[in-house]
């Protein structure tokens, strides 16, 4: 249909089967009977005429309705607090908000989960949490109520890391049972994929831009590319000497990098499948890496950082790494170049996420501390006693202003910047 915008959303197998029988169940009820039966011929849908399913079509379009007028009606009354100086305003772009950074005491304190909290993701544009645990479970939690929304056994062993793909409609999961689960996000929470392979714990896992692929890291020092179509893994890569701890990838999904047990960073090629460069420099195990965004290169250490592209002639790609030794490095990804250490932590580093702006890193480590690294000025940091014991994970919204962080005592806190 010309000049109709066409939204494609993907239903989980639950959810589709459902709205097929209350569609049918409808049109049966309502005397479509051919238009009833070329439906039930062509979907395989099956009517369900019990109490709970009469009606459903119904009344799922009148909560629909009920809920858009609320949602209405709420947006006005914020935006009059908010035009009113009541409250603060909400969802601003982060980037145009270069100087918003977490500050105490947190807004929420999350509780539920029963020991350490390894991994806090933000989704990508709601305001939701994903938290996951030793105690086996992954937890969906509503930012703006604090109220934990599902909770549910993923694994059979400790979960060791999240992530959400580039729409939001899915996320994996991986394991100390050394598998990785992709699940929907939606009403059902379907897990649509286990992914087997890996001898050991898988301890890091990320979706590939733009690709159907996942990336995973493992105690058993592999890294491995899977299909998510097939659930096949497609590639092996085995460089490393020892535990992989974490793996990463850029922005365009060419690149992706792995730190390691071995206290090395290896930078690979996605599309050669080899490697392009080592980095070495840490003097013990590199807990996480990350990449910079190339439109972030300016806010990184400022004149240092535009006298070393001149005397180079590159525009170099940065990844910062962090580990046990409590030194943060720079890195020129390509050359294998250290540009800089930041240093000021005094346990372990175990995390660390740039803000959206790429004016600051937020980093988190056993010594129960949250630090805020200008990178402008790196030798300008803020320190914030976030948690009474060790911080295993940080995680900043791409789009609203806050901080999460993860805890071994179990708790989560939800910080707002400003």
């Amino acid at each position: 249909m010309d000049g109709v915008n066409k939204i494609s959303v993907t239903l989980s197998g639950t959810q589709a089967e459902e709205l097929n029988s209350a569609l049918a169940e409808y049109l049966q009820r309502n005397g479509y009977q051919k238009t009833f039966e070329t439906f039930v011929d062509e979907s395989g849908a099956t009517v369900k005429n019990d109490v709970q399913h009469v009606g459903l079509m119904e009344k799922k379009w009148s909560m629909t309705l009920r809920l858009q007028q609320r949602i209405i009606n709420l947006e006005k009354r914020i935006q009059e607090l908010e035009s009113g100086g009541i409250i603060a305003p909400r969802h601003k772009d982060l980037k145009s908000s270069a100087t918003w950074i977490p500050r105490p005491p947190e807004k929420l304190t999350l509780n539920g989960h029963r020991d350490s909290v390894m991994k806090v993701v933000f989704h990508p544009t709601y305001s939701v949490l994903l938290s996951c645990s030793e105690d086996h479970t992954i937890k969906i939690w509503d930012l703006e109520t604090g109220q934990l929304e599902r909770s549910f056994k993923a694994h059979l062993s400790t979960i060791q890391d999240l992530c959400f793909d580039a729409t939001g409609n899915r996320f994996a999961s991986c394991s100390a049972d050394a598998s990785i689960k992709i699940w929907d996000f939606g009403d059902s929470y379907d897990c649509l994929k286990t992914l087997r392979g890996h001898s050991h714990t898988v301890s890091s896992v990320v979706f590939v831009p733009n690709k159907s692929w996942i990336l995973s890291a493992s105690r058993d020092g592999t890294i491995r590319l899977w299909d998510t179509t097939t659930g096949f893994c497609t590639q092996t890569f085995e460089e490393h000497e020892d535990w992989v701890r974490r793996v990463c990838i850029d922005q365009q999904g060419q690149l992706f990098a792995s730190c390691s047990n071995d206290k090395s960073i290896i930078v690979w090629c996605l599309n050669t499948k080899k490697p392009l460069s080592k980095l070495i420099g840490h003097t013990h195990v590199i807990e996480c890496v990350l990449f910079v965004p190339q439109e972030h290169n300016n806010k990184i250490a400022g004149d240092h950082m535009k006298k070393y592209a001149n005397e180079h002639d590159v525009k170099p790609t940065l990844i910062i790494s962090a580990g046990r030794d409590r030194v943060i490095k720079i890195w020129d990804a390509l050359s294998g170049a250290c540009l800089m250490d930041l240093e000021g932590h005094d346990n372990w580093i175990r995390d660390m996420v740039l803000h959206p702006s790429g004016a600051y890193l937020i980093s988190v480590a056993d010594d129960k501390c949250m630090r805020v690294w200008s990178m402008e000025e790196t030798q300008r940091c803020r320190v914030i006693n976030a948690h009474d014991h060790f911080i295993y994970s940080v995680d900043f919204h791409k789009r609203l202003p806050y901080v999460a962080t993860g805890c071994t005592d179990s708790t989560i806190k939800v910080w707002e910047c400003r």
